[in-house]
């Protein structure tokens, strides 16, 4: 990966004079284009082995942007794809927190499934500038201990860490996890064992929210089922210029529960207070009086199933939350609810949620998570008619994604630099 780091090292040092600004940006940007068609070359020949079989169309640097640093010179640098097609470019790196060129040599980060991330939108690529970095498209849990046994740090999004895989890795000091939630990390043992674990907070707030209503829109317009109408011949069948044939609804007036009230749940009710529908809360902890004069309504969970229209699921998987909706809650609910779950699939119980749905207990559901992921092949949620279902794919705009990945490299990197971001454990505790 050497040659590989020295380009990246080149585009990161990149300086030009200033004789006619716009014919320097015009060169600048020329070379931009063959840097970044140099480094997917390269990563072409270096990862066809390790399963990428489509690496990064444009390498690490897809989206670059040129500034002014003063009257002589302008600098290149990675930008935040988050601000859209040209953002703010980085601020230089105080030599004070610059990564030593031999502790990155020395640094060992194993990836274990890089996969889960990697496409021709967002990758994984410039851990590379940070150590000595092995990428796995996937691991299985018998191969975690041996890929692990001799890495400083480990980066996963879905592949649990346990308390024994970290005993056979006595080199570990960090764990980054590829998300909000961090429940496939042992955090307690990661504590005993002095492992510093970082997850990656509020990168999907808005992905989240806008699927939650384009799930809820779904059901309330039957977008779906018109689109399969049209797309089958009805409409050139009928000779009404408007075939009503689903019932639909507006949501104006419409009730919806929300269950916990984190960013993700109060941009919910934002987006729904703005189609007039009524919000209730269900969360812990008391409203704001802020929250209280834009009419939200804080509500037991038993007069959430009762009266509301829509419930949406925003809380995280605990004890208490498992299977928070299972036969009994259900055969107690309002049967015009719509259910909503882009949460964690064991909140809903499957067994019972195709009990509810086969009996009419509720009108209907939308699930993006299930108990087990990806779905089995006998799953008995499959092809019901009042259930929609898409595959966890909530979080995954392109924009969230590359949030994620900036936040998931800046955790690692202010890690190494002693200033520890993202902390979700108390390592040495």
């Amino acid at each position: 990966m050497e040659e590989y780091g020295n380009i990246i090292k080149l585009h990161c040092i990149l300086f030009l004079e200033m004789s006619d600004e716009n014919k320097q940006i015009d060169r600048l940007e020329k070379a931009v284009d063959k840097l970044n068609q140099t480094v997917e070359n390269i990563l072409r020949e270096k990862y066809a082995s390790e399963g990428f079989t489509s690496p990064p169309k444009s390498g690490i640097i897809p989206n670059v942007r040129v500034k002014r640093i003063d009257k002589s010179r302008i600098r290149l640098s990675d930008c935040s794809p988050d601000r859209g097609k040209y953002a703010v470019v980085m601020k230089r790196v105080n030599a004070s927190e610059a990564v030593d060129k031999q502790l990155i040599k020395d640094f060992k980060i194993v990836i274990l499934d890089a996969m889960t991330m990697t496409d021709s939108y967002v990758n994984l690529y410039k851990f590379t500038l940070l150590g000595n970095t092995v990428f796995h498209a996937f691991t299985e849990p018998h191969q975690v201990a041996e890929r692990i046994k001799d890495a400083n740090a480990v980066i996963t999004n879905k592949v649990k860490i346990t308390a024994e895989d970290m005993d056979n890795a006595p080199e570990l000091v960090y764990i980054g996890v590829m998300a909000t939630g961090y429940d496939v990390i042992d955090t307690e043992y990661a504590s005993k064992s002095g492992i510093t674990v970082t997850n990656v907070p509020d990168y999907s707030t808005d992905a989240v929210a806008q699927h939650t209503f384009s799930l809820i829109l779904n059901h309330f317009s039957k977008v779906a089922q018109y689109n399969n109408f049209v797309q089958n011949g009805g409409w050139q069948r009928t000779k009404l210029f408007s075939p009503c044939v689903y019932e639909t609804h507006e949501l104006k007036n419409k009730s919806i529960g929300i269950i916990g009230f984190g960013k993700i749940g109060r941009q919910v009710a934002k987006i729904a207070s703005a189609f007039n529908m009524t919000v209730y809360v269900c969360h812990p902890r008391p409203l704001t009086n802020s929250d209280k004069k834009k009419g939200y309504h804080r509500v037991s969970f038993s007069h959430l199933i009762s009266y509301c229209d829509v419930i949406t699921i925003h809380c995280p998987l605990t004890e208490d939350t498992k299977n928070m909706f299972n036969k009994d809650v259900f055969n107690r609910c309002n049967s015009n609810l719509y259910l909503i779950n882009t949460a964690r699939g064991a909140i809903v119980n499957s067994d019972d949620l195709y009990y509810a749905l086969v009996n009419k207990k509720i009108s209907g559901a939308a699930l993006d998570v299930l108990e087990a992921e990806p779905m089995s092949a006998d799953c008995k949620l499959l092809n019901l008619p009042n259930l929609t279902i898409t595959p966890h794919v909530a979080w995954g705009h392109i924009e969230s994604r590359r949030r994620l990945m900036n936040t998931l490299y800046y955790n690692l990197f202010k890690f190494i630099t002693g200033h520890p971001v993202h902390v979700v454990n108390k390592p040495g505790s």
